[in-house]
Order: C-alpha cells, then structure tokens, then sequence
C-alpha cells in the first residue's frame, strides 16, 4: 500500500546532509535533513508526516503505532477521508 499511494522519504533529523526541496511556487532549495525536520515540526523520532502533492502538511504522527493502526492511518490518508472527516470517526466507520 505504501508504495503504490504513498512517495517514500527517509529523513534523519540528526544529519546535515543536504538534500533539494521543492517550494510552493515550484522553487528548489537546498536544506539539510535536519533543517527539514524542523520545518516539519518533528520533535521526536519516529514521526511519520504525511504532505499532499503540493507539500502541503496533512498530519504528523508521532511515536511508534503498531501495524494494524498504522494500516488505518493510510486508509485514512489515502482515501481522502481527512478531507471529510475526524479519524475518530473514520476508525468508527471502520469497525461497522
């Protein structure tokens, strides 16, 4: 699932590798891993951030989630349900 409707970044938030991000208006930066993470927000490890194609910020997960759970975080995500609704209510939904 996560290959066919998810692109895959590894960032580690402790490096200074530098790597190219594209802007809003299509302008490429160079910033490094670190400087990333915190425009992003991390503030621990793992955390999971999911953008939309246009590098918008949907959600940050933080923490370890067990594979079930996870699973339902990409159902969520993946279907646009974010759009339309709380992912308390989505796991509602789920289950019925």
């Amino acid at each position: 699932m996560m290959s066919n409707d998810f692109v895959l970044a590894v960032v580690d938030g402790d490096s200074k590798n530098k790597v190219k991000v594209a802007g809003k208006e299509g302008k490429i930066s160079e910033v490094t891993e670190r400087q990333l993470s915190k425009i992003f927000g991390v503030k621990g490890y793992p955390t999971t951030v999911f953008l939309k194609s246009d590098g918008t910020k949907i959600a940050p997960i933080s923490g370890f989630l067990p594979a079930d759970r996870f699973l339902l975080v990409l159902k969520f995500i993946s279907t646009d349900a974010y759009e339309e609704m709380s992912f308390q209510a989505f796991t509602q939904k789920q289950k019925s």
